[in-house]
Parts: structure tokens; C-alpha cells; sequence
């Protein structure tokens, strides 16, 4: 099910293994049970961040399993259901509950909540964000999001109900849409990626 090819799929690895922490969203959570680790390790092991909302990870997931060996934080909303939290909890996973329920004041929110230092964890400096959709579209829409590595495999699915990369509420006008500067590209034997800053 892979779009991009190996060497592709090797530079996120190493990308992977140098930031402080990866996020998904809940939809990728369920629909690919990653384990959002870096193969191989490496300088860095990344906290891997789950944007629950009120939809928690099924204890037999992966990350949840792992938890214990490698560090999981789940941002959650105050709907969740705190029983769940406390069996999560008991797994190895550190959890934030947002005060509120409002993606984009949630994403600002846990965003100053991993900048800070805690225990033997050093502050979140960057993280990657590796999905769905709608995790992008709320941290676009949030205007929180500085780097995009674009990675483009040399396969065409097309369709007039294909999904695109990002959800959210978007913009209205191209006056109003996010602005981003090419800064690179590079090509990954069939595949490119081009990395855009703000």
C-alpha cells in the first residue's frame, strides 16, 4: 500500500529519527496502526503524539502497546472518558486533556504544553506531523505549521472522490492561504520531495 518507494520511505525514517516528536491523528491511528517509530533508530527516539479528541486508541493498538518502551502522549478534549484515560494511563501513556474542544485552541494549547520541560524529557523543539487529513487542516488552520516535506510518488490514483491532504477549514480566496517558500528538492529514485518553509 505504499505510495513513495523505498529510498523515500527511508528519508522520513531519517527524518523521523532527528525530530523530538511525531503526531497522527486518531483516523491514522485506526486506519494504519503505526508504530511511528524511526527504522532504523535514530539520534533521537521521538515521542510519538496521538491528537485524540474524544476518540481514544484501542488498548490492543500498537502505540499503546509499545508505550512502556517508547514514550506516547495523548492530547485528548474534556469529553473523553476518564475511566479509558486511566487504563491508557496504566499502559505508559502520558495524557494532556485539553480544556477545550476546539481543535485549533487545543493545538496551541498542547503545543505550549509540550514546549515545556518535564522530567527526564526535554522540551518538544519540533514536531512532525505524519496525518491524516484532518490533523493537517486543523493545524493549518491553527497557522501552526512552519515546514512541509512533500513527498510525491510517481503513481496517479485520481478520481472524483479522492481526498485530498488536507481537510480543515481551509481558505476562502488565494489572497487568504497560506504562503510557503521552496527551499528544496530532491529525488528519490522515481519519487520527489520538495520541502517548503514559511
Amino acid at each position: 500500500q505504499w505510495i513513495t518507494g523505498a529510498s523515500a520511505r527511508a528519508a522520513v525514517h531519517g527524518l523521523r529519527g532527528r525530530v523530538d516528536a511525531i503526531a497522527v491523528g486518531m483516523g491514522t491511528l485506526i486506519a494504519d496502526d503505526p508504530l511511528l517509530t524511526a527504522r532504523p533508530p535514530g539520534l533521537r527516539s521521538a515521542r510519538r503524539v496521538v491528537y485524540c479528541g474524544s476518540r481514544l486508541p484501542p488498548p490492543e493498538s500498537r502505540l499503546v502497546q509499545t508505550a512502556a518502551e517508547v514514550p506516547l502522549v495523548l492530547i485528548t478534549d474534556p469529553a473523553a472518558d476518564p475511566a479509558e484515560l486511566a487504563r491508557l494511563g496504566d499502559a505508559g501513556a502520558e495524557i494532556y486533556v485539553a480544556r477545550s474542544s476546539d481543535r485549533r485552541e487545543q493545538i496551541g494549547e498542547s503545543l505550549s504544553w509540550l514546549g515545556l520541560a518535564r522530567e527526564q524529557q526535554g522540551p518538544v523543539t519540533n514536531l512532525m506531523l505524519e496525518g491524516g487529513s484532518r490533523l493537517l487542516g486543523s493545524f493549518f488552520d491553527a497557522g501552526a505549521i512552519d515546514e512541509c516535506h512533500v513527498y510525491i510518488g510517481a503513481k496517479a490514483f485520481g478520481g472524483a472522490g479522492a481526498p485530498g491532504p488536507i481537510a480543515g477549514a481551509g481558505a476562502e480566496s488565494v489572497d487568504d492561504c497560506t504562503k510557503f517558500r521552496l527551499v528544496s528538492v530532491e529525488r528519490f529514485d522515481a519519487d520527489v520531495r520538495l520541502i517548503y518553509r514559511r
